[in-house]
């Protein structure tokens, strides 16, 4: 844990049993149609609740 307590990468990776290196790999990975839709979708979910 770093002094702010927060985790490190290396730490959040050992918990979830995966290595650093397909932590980066997921992280900087392109994102599908689909997702990128779901993201939209959510975007606009979110301005409308805001106005209302």
């Amino acid at each position: 844990m770093t002094s702010s307590g927060e985790y490190t990468v290396s730490e959040t990776a050992r918990a979830a049993e995966i290595s650093r290196q397909a932590y980066y790999k997921w992280l900087n990975r392109r994102l599908s149609l689909r997702e990128q839709q779901e993201r939209e979708v959510l975007e606009e979910i979110k301005r409308i609740e805001k106005r209302y």
